[in-house]
């Protein structure tokens, strides 16, 4: 049976709502067993584009954190 569509999309970003400070993608992987780190780097992307999230730290231990724009 498939997940609807976007269901993914929505675990990672109720994953990313539930975090205090920074957090990396292996917090994310942890909270969203079956999800893709293609598609957990996609979702950060967009939510970067949007403002929602910013980049803290690049490359193999990125720290990522929310913003005061927030997630809607």
């Amino acid at each position: 049976m498939r997940s609807p569509k976007g269901a993914k999309t929505g675990m990672i970003t109720s994953a990313i709502e539930k975090t205090h400070g920074s957090f990396h993608i292996a917090d994310i992987q942890r909270e969203c067993p079956g999800v893709s780190m293609d598609m957990i780097r996609q979702v950060l992307k967009t939510m970067k584009a949007s403002g929602q999230i910013e980049c803290l730290v690049r490359g193999q231990h990125a720290q990522w954190q929310k913003t005061n724009k927030g997630i809607r």
